[in-house]
Formats: structure tokens, sequence, C-alpha cells
């Protein structure tokens, strides 16, 4: 029997106007300063490793809305392939929290590497007002250390596969050859990520909480063009059994690119000149 039939609730949001044969259900876009940018800029601050969660995503908030506040779009979630990155690292002493930042562009040069410590209160909570300051530090470093990515010039002739964030197991791997495999199948032009002239599909997997033998799970794949702009994005949700996708994802992985292929290429459409990334036509 073929893996379940994976993930019928597809949810498109898009930036315009869909042709009709791919019309479907539509639902509020979720908002991302990243992946809204009209161009390749902006960096994206990872959670602080070192930190429990939600203190980890907490003061990386606080560094992305300093580097916000500096001019330079910034954020904790999304990204393209413009975006700088920025990690942390922190150590924690008697009183204080000592952090360690490194800064890298998309290309993957190290730039600015700046340290900030923040004081911790006699409750071993962070001081909100030395977390700030730390913060505009740590901007002040980085902000004006972010190179652009080279933006190319005319409409996208493929499309890549760039990035499949939050897979269990080797989900990461799986999803992507099988959605590449799709795209080959309905005539379209797979390229590289590098490539200056792919359109990009990014994944998003995020699995919710268990419900006792069931687990919710979510996977959002964005369309972006070459330069950074956002055509859409589509959703597929289902429920699964608890730790299904910890392994291999196997013929599962084909099962959700083929769910996922009508939303896909609604937001394929949705490009300009789309005709231009199928196999045959220039």
């Amino acid at each position: 029997m073929r893996a379940l039939a994976f993930l019928a609730a597809l949810v498109l949001s898009a930036c315009q106007p869909l042709p009709q044969p791919f019309r479907m259900d539509t639902s509020e876009r979720q908002a991302n300063r990243l992946l809204d940018l009209p161009t390749a800029l902006g960096i994206v601050v990872r959670p602080v490793a070192g930190l429990p969660a939600p203190i980890d995503r907490i003061v990386a908030e606080a560094v992305a809305s300093a580097i916000r506040d500096a001019g330079v779009p910034a954020s904790i979630e999304g990204g393209n392939r413009g975006s700088s990155v920025l990690t942390g690292a922190a150590t924690l002493s008697p009183g204080q929290v000592d952090t360690a930042w490194q800064l890298q562009s998309w290309s993957g040069e190290a730039l600015a590497a700046p340290r900030a410590t923040i004081a911790v209160d006699t409750n071993g909570r962070m001081v909100q007002a030395d977390l700030q300051r730390a913060a505009r530090v740590i901007a002040a470093a980085v902000a004006g250390d972010a190179p652009a990515a080279p933006v190319a010039s005319g409409d996208p002739t493929g499309i890549a596969v760039a990035r499949i964030d939050g897979a269990p197991g080797d989900g990461r791997v799986a999803l992507k050859a099988a959605l590449e495999a799709v795209l080959r199948l309905n005539r379209v032009r797979v390229l590289e990520p590098s490539s200056p002239e792919s359109a990009l599909i990014l994944a998003d997997v995020r699995l919710g909480t268990r419900d006792g033998d069931r687990q919710p799970i979510t996977i959002r794949w964005v369309l972006m063009l070459p330069d950074g702009t956002e055509i859409g994005a589509v959703e597929q949700r289902n429920a699964i059994r608890p730790g299904q996708l910890d392994g291999r994802w196997g013929e599962l992985a084909l099962t959700i690119a083929e769910a996922a292929w009508e939303g896909v290429a609604a937001l394929i459409e949705a490009m300009p000149r789309a005709d231009r990334v199928l196999m045959g036509q220039r």
C-alpha cells in the first residue's frame, strides 16, 4: 500500500491573482520581513547556542530588532540567497552572560565577530535594559558589514530547491530530491541554487505537539524570484504517527512532493514569464 495519502489540506497564499486552473482556498499570508524584501538583502539571526529555550530566541530577536533599528532588515526566521547569517554562542558566568557572535555572508565569508556581556540579576534573569544595550552593541558591529548578493537580471529560466528546514530523519535530502523529481516529471527545468537564473523553492517542516498516537505536521513551501521577491507560499497539513519521520522517509517523500505539486505549479504560473522555466522553452 502506498505511504499515506499525505497532507490533503493544502493552503495557498500568493502575491498576485493565480490562474484559474490552479485556484485553491486562500489564507492570510504569513508575515516574514526577509521573504518580503524586494532585493536579496538582510541578516538572519539564529537562536543563541548555550541558552535554554525560549531565552535563546528572545536574545536573538532583541539583536534582530536592534539591527532593524540600525536600518538593516533582520529576522530570526526566513531569509533568502542574499541573507547574511548571524550566529551567537553564550557562556554563563556568575552575574552575567558572555556572548560571542559571528556574521557570515551569503557566500560563506566570515565577517564581523562582536562580543557582548549581558548582566544577570540575583534571580538569574537577564537585565532587560542591559540586554537592549548589548543588542545595540552587536547591531552596530554587524549592520554595516552584511553585503548584498548579486542580483540576476531578467526572468528566471529554472527552479532550484534551495533548502528544506526542520525535517527530521533524512527528510532534508529525501524531500529535496523528491520535489526535484516531481518538477522534472512536469517538465520544469531544475537548476542549482547557486545559479543566478534560478528561482528558489524553500520548505519549512514543523511538527506539532503529540496527541496520543497522532502528531500534526505542517510543510510550508515558498517560491522566490532570483532577486529575493516572494511569489507566494503553499502549506500542507496532516497528522502522522509520532516518530514516523525520524529515520528514512523513503516513498513518503515522493508522496508529499506529488501532493505539493498542484500548489507549487500555481506559484510557478504566477511568476513573470513562467514559460521560461519549462524545458524546451526559453
